[in-house]
């Protein structure tokens, strides 16, 4: 199963740009002050940057188009660059919270603490299905049913249609 080909990457690119410029405007309609990465290029460790109060969150965020057909969650582990495993996704991102948007009709944005995502994983990995798939199938990925991602995430906002 592939969750990203390499052919949609760069329409996947520009929503996920979308959805963090509407989660930062979530923000900082709360008063937090925000900055994006989106500028910096290359990967830069997190998405987005939030501080209020002199509280800081770093957050990595995410959409799974495919979720709402799939009925799977849909995550990027590592990468296998000409056999060498590589730090990607889950496994190279320096925030502090994972923020996801699932599908194209689910109006919620989830978030769970990194840590606590990948202990998650790391502690069901005997039942939770992974494959290859995106970048050429070079990337490893979990899947997990979409209810059992929702029943560990937080709803943090929701979001209108758009």
């Amino acid at each position: 199963m592939n969750c990203v080909s390499s052919s949609t990457f760069k329409k996947d690119l520009l929503s996920s740009q979308k959805g963090e410029t509407q989660l930062a405007n979530m923000f900082a309609e709360r008063g937090y002050t925000v900055t994006t990465t989106q500028d910096k290029g290359k990967f830069s460790g997190y998405d987005l940057a939030v501080e209020r109060d002199g509280i800081n969150i770093t957050i990595e965020y995410k959409h799974d188009i495919k979720s709402e057909l799939t009925g799977n969650w849909c995550c990027e582990l590592w990468k296998d660059v000409n056999g060498e495993i590589r730090d990607s996704g889950l496994s190279a991102t320096e925030a502090d919270l994972y923020v996801q948007k699932l599908g194209l009709i689910d109006e919620n944005m989830y978030g769970i603490k990194v840590r606590d995502l990948r202990a998650y994983i790391d502690l069901n990995s005997r039942r939770l299905k992974f494959v290859k798939g995106g970048d050429g199938y070079r990337s490893q990925l979990v899947l997990m049913p979409v209810e059992e991602f929702k029943s560990i995430a937080t709803v943090l906002f929701k979001t209108p249609i758009n």
